[in-house]
């Protein structure tokens, strides 16, 4: 699988999955070849797309997975064909990047800054030329074509070695059945069903006292160190390579002394000396006592702080949570199910009152949480000309967070 290296130094990837541009092909559907370069591999694939939902079907190294994507409902899955299992989590979760090249280009967008540098033909198509920078910094170019709706060329600035190039492109009618979850396929460690796999290092775990941040620290191989998790605070963990070859960590929400998420979603690689990265967790103590940090291989150092997130508020069954926001800036949103049983909420936002359309703030689905376990909890981000969210619980009890950064 993708190793997390990808997302680290911004990557070449799919931007725009926009409907087709050719009459004797259904709209918005097509599949094509896929080929992802990472510095020491490469992967190579399918892609089929239909409107807003994709599939990614993948190989590096004899090993398969497929990724399936709904856009409009912020939903990614990750299927492992060996378990018979899949992982999912919202799709503009930072840990989506970690299996999804057109998910890390998304992000890269989001905080880059995009021109135009005129047209060139790619493949026998005419494509216009694009530049995402950051700080300045050129990051990567992509060739992207009109008639298609589709990035088919990507250049990366930081190295040649990360590319990512479609080839085959058909326009065909691809079935609602390949984006269904497969029968027999079980979700694999979703968040509030309690422990999931226990790794093998976890007997370290006695031995370990608590740290408190903000701090920083180096850890070698086989070393690991536990954060608290405090009401009202995330914690921010971020590591960076500081020997001389390859060096990954894994950085785990724990309760009653076991993960509460699956490992190998949190494990980080860092391919050589200088490259750093990390996560920022937002679990209430309700979720997790503690973050686990453990240095699989290399030397890391990490800088630990905590971030000031607000206590929420309980809101229950027929009550809402109302708060101002300012217009045009990003506004996070947390729920956390604190109910026995299923709790499910539904977000509007309004401006002088008055509930802004689907289109403007994305479709009822975005707009709609449901929560199926106790302390399961979801993450939802908005960006709208509105200056009041309004979120309606419609069953059970949820903590409910709500800022803008």
């Amino acid at each position: 699988m993708f190793s997390a290296r990808l997302f680290l130094i911004p990557i070449p990837a799919v931007l725009a999955l926009c409907g087709l541009a050719c009459e004797s092909a259904p709209p918005g559907q097509f599949r094509a070849d896929i080929t992802i370069g990472d510095l020491d591999k490469i992967t190579t694939g399918r892609i089929r797309v239909h409107d807003s939902v994709y599939r990614l079907d993948l190989t590096e190294g004899g090993e398969h997975w497929f990724v399936v994507v709904d856009e409009k409902a912020n939903i990614s899955r990750t299927f492992s064909p060996e378990y018979k299992t899949y992982v999912e989590v919202p799709a503009n979760d930072k840990r989506s990047y970690l299996v999804d090249p057109i998910q890390g280009q998304r992000y890269l967008h989001g905080i880059g800054e995009v021109r135009d540098y005129g047209v060139k033909n790619v493949a026998g198509y005419e494509c216009s030329l694009y530049v995402v920078s950051i700080n300045r910094q050129p990051m990567v170019t992509e060739y992207y074509s009109p008639e298609l709706g589709f990035i088919l060329k990507t250049e990366n600035h930081i190295s040649r070695d990360l590319f990512l190039r479609i080839d085959n492109i058909e326009q065909v009618t691809i079935p609602d059945s390949v984006f269904a979850i497969p029968s027999g396929y079980r979700p694999k460690g979703e968040a509030g069903e309690g422990p999931v796999e226990v790794p093998s290092w976890i007997s370290d775990l006695t031995a370990v006292e608590t740290t408190i941040p903000p701090f920083e620290m180096t850890v070698a191989a086989g070393e690991l160190f536990r954060v608290a998790v405090e009401p009202g605070f995330g914690l921010d963990v971020r590591g960076r390579n500081v020997g001389d070859g390859n060096a990954s960590f894994s950085a785990v929400p724990f309760l009653l002394d076991l993960p509460i998420k699956d490992v190998s979603i949190y494990t980080l690689n860092l391919p050589k000396r200088g490259t750093s990265g990390g996560w920022t967790f937002e679990e209430t103590p309700l979720e997790a006592e503690e973050i686990v940090v453990r240095v699989n291989e290399g030397r890391i150092n990490f800088t630990v702080q905590q971030i000031e997130l607000g206590f929420g508020e309980t809101v229950a069954a027929g009550e809402k949570y109302r708060q101002t926001v300012l217009p045009n800036r990003q506004i996070i949103v947390r729920m956390v199910n604190v109910d026995e049983t299923e709790s499910s909420c539904a977000v509007t936002l309004t401006r002088d009152g008055t509930p802004l359309e689907g289109d403007t703030v994305g479709p009822l689905s975005f707009r709609s949480v449901s929560l199926k376990t106790k302390h399961a909890s979801e993450r939802r981000t908005y960006t709208a000309d509105a200056d009041e969210i309004v979120i309606e619980v419609q069953k059970g009890r949820m903590l409910i967070n709500v800022r803008q950064p």
